[in-house]
């Protein structure tokens, strides 16, 4: 499992799954559900960095980054607030890695909503800025 783009031909794929519908494209595509970005973090992290839900809060935290696409790193708040990019404690390439080094403490991430709703359920895990990141629905298609 990888979040890089491959070859589909040259690697044998016989399905691939893409966050966003693929743009300009003659290959099949189906809808197969939606998700959002949420930006998640510990309980304890959130204690060590004495937070308050302030967008100047998120510089006192380190940061579980996807190695791409740079648009899931980067904060954009609803309203007057400029986009926010905080400092990597650690890149992952895929989901479930970045889901364990968060769980772990190792920074906030955004990940999808369906990789943490039940950590954030059971509460090992809190929302972030929820009233102020934008939080559109996102397709996840098949190939």
């Amino acid at each position: 499992m990888t979040d890089r783009p491959v070859d589909l031909i040259d690697s044998l794929a016989e399905v691939a799954i893409r966050f966003d519908p693929l743009p300009d494209s003659e290959l099949l595509q189906r809808p197969l559900d939606q998700t959002a970005w949420r930006l998640v973090a510990t309980p304890d992290d959130l204690g060590r960095a004495g937070w308050s839900e302030r967008p100047e809060d998120l510089s006192r935290l380190a940061q579980v980054r996807f190695t791409a696409p740079q648009h899931i790193n980067t904060l954009r708040f609803d309203g007057p607030e400029p986009p926010v990019v905080v400092a990597a404690s650690v890149c992952a390439e895929n989901g479930e890695a970045v889901r364990s080094f968060i769980l772990g403490g190792m920074g906030i991430a955004r990940p999808s909503n369906f990789m943490v709703a039940e950590d954030i359920a059971t509460g090992h895990l809190v929302p972030l800025f929820t009233d102020h990141l934008g939080a559109a629905p996102l397709a996840i298609t098949g190939l």
